[in-house]
């Protein structure tokens, strides 16, 4: 006997509610439509810290390359704090290696190896008080702050007379002394002294140190390097904790190097990796060390 518990009629017959499914997806459709495409969320004003890792790095791209152009140390820093990196330098010549391997454009590349180096320079207690007293004017989407009057304690003081005496309390900045600064004008690069290097713990390592007149490293020179089956191209300046004006590279066993700094530097060639031996005499390949220089 059929059961008539549901006013009469037989569970069998009771049919499922499909309206309910269809007006929930009608529901979900429209509301899809309306937020993607009508009346879609435009973000404004928003920090560069919330920004994507792909615009972080263009953003940071995009600071290296206005530095590169006018010089503003200071400003280049107080944009920099806005993406709240703890340690900017070490994010700057990240990014430089890796637009390397991409195949980014030469001058995006050399301009944060610049920055990079740069910054390594300066020392991170001196680029905060920078930042604090720099102004954030002409970065989209945020307003003008004010400058205020911070207070430099002793040792602040103190680094800030030996990097740049002045008689003025105010704090300065010195821009670069070329809006384009281009290390490979002028005398082309020519080469002072290769020694060879035997560390067993890094083999096969070319180290090369890049330094104008004075000896000073000089940051963000093009390197490029050649060998019978092919080529490879790096930048100094990656590396600041070492020298501002090293870059190196991986060698081969058995094949012969040819090493060029700057587009029209001496190209120095019959670099192959030399033999090493361990304290019980049994050998490995060493490396070598390129001191380059601009006369």
């Amino acid at each position: 006997m059929a059961d008539r518990s549901n006013g009469g009629e037989p569970l069998s017959k009771r049919r499922f509610p499909w309206y309910l499914i269809t007006g929930l997806l009608v529901g979900l459709t429209v509301a899809l439509v309306y937020t993607w495409l009508i009346a879609p969320v435009n973000y404004s004003g928003t920090s560069p810290a919330s920004l994507s890792l792909t615009d972080r790095d263009r953003y940071r791209a995009m600071i290296a390359m206005a530095y590169a152009s006018n010089g503003d140390f200071g400003r280049a820093i107080a944009r920099l704090e806005l993406l709240g990196d703890t340690d900017p330098a070490a994010g700057l010549a990240e990014q430089a290696q890796r637009y390397q391997v991409a195949g980014q454009p030469y001058q995006e590349v050399r301009a944060i190896a610049l920055l990079s180096s740069a910054i390594s320079a300066r020392g991170s207690e001196f680029l905060q008080t920078a930042a604090a007293a720099t102004l954030t004017a002409d970065i989209p989407g945020f307003r003008e702050t004010q400058t205020a009057t911070y207070a430099v304690n002793a040792r602040t003081a103190t680094q800030l007379a030996i990097l740049k005496p002045s008689s003025t309390p105010l704090i300065t900045f010195t821009p670069l002394p070329s809006a384009t600064p281009a290390p490979t004008l002028g005398a082309p690069f020519s080469l002072k002294t290769m020694e060879q290097v035997c560390d067993p713990e890094v083999p096969l390592l070319m180290r090369i140190f890049v330094s104008d007149a004075s000896g000073k490293g000089v940051p963000g020179v093009k390197v490029a390097t050649t060998w019978a089956e092919g080529s490879d191209t790096f930048f100094t300046g990656l590396y600041p904790e070492i020298n501002s004006g090293y870059a190196d590279f991986r060698m081969q066993e058995g094949v012969e190097y040819s090493v060029q700094a700057g587009e029209t530097g001496e190209v120095i060639t019959g670099i192959i990796a030399g033999k090493c031996s361990f304290a019980d005499g049994s050998p490995y390949l060493g490396g070598w060390r390129v001191y380059i220089y601009q006369p």
